[in-house]
């Protein structure tokens, strides 16, 4: 009927569909009312022919944060679908604390291991969640980043709906040195 799904739609649509690059020549950009139309209709059949070049063959669910981390760490994209809200900007420890239910769906992007555990979280709403930066580096994350604890990303984990993604077509492969993680990850 619109916009909306679920975890498990996602990664089967990546895998039947394939993927878009959002600077596509005339790729609309993302909004609300493309997502509504594209939704309900899907996209324009050129999209489609484009997607098709660029397939993901694997998608497993993703059941623990030992899970999430591991894929994560070997450049994997994990959607997370759950009922789980957040605050709209982040509190005083500069966290976004759960508060209330969206049904929705989101990425998981990036992690950070050190002091409090925590994920980042791209959500699709554009500027409304305050800046978020990163703890090593002090540089703000993008905008629409969610800065979200382990025990809350547990407990979304734990509704049966995170799902990571992996071995995308027509993609070079990548040697990732650890060494990168090292700098990066700090």
């Amino acid at each position: 009927s619109g916009d909306g799904s679920i975890g498990s739609w996602a990664a089967a649509g990546v895998m039947k569909h394939g993927t878009i690059f959002a600077d596509k020549d005339g790729c609309p950009p993302y909004g609300k009312d493309i997502a509504r139309a594209w939704g309900k209709k899907g996209p324009d059949s050129k999209f489609l022919e484009v997607g098709k070049k660029y397939l993901v063959r694997s998608a497993a669910k993703v059941k623990t944060w030992d899970d999430l981390i591991a894929g994560l760490a070997n450049g994997y994209s994990c959607t997370v679908a759950s009922d789980q809200g957040f605050e709209m900007t982040p509190g005083a420890d500069g966290y976004h604390d759960p508060s209330g239910s969206w049904a929705h769906q989101m990425c998981i992007y990036d992690y950070c291991l050190v002091d409090q555990e925590h994920v980042y979280i791209a959500n699709s709403w554009g500027d409304v969640h305050g800046v978020v930066k990163n703890p090593g580096t002090g540089e703000e994350m993008p905008r629409g980043t969610l800065k979200v604890k382990r025990k809350t990303i547990e407990r979304m984990i734990g509704q049966g709906d995170t799902f990571l993604v992996s071995q995308y077509d027509n993609f070079p492969s990548q040697d990732i040195h650890m060494a990168l993680f090292d700098l990066v990850g700090k």
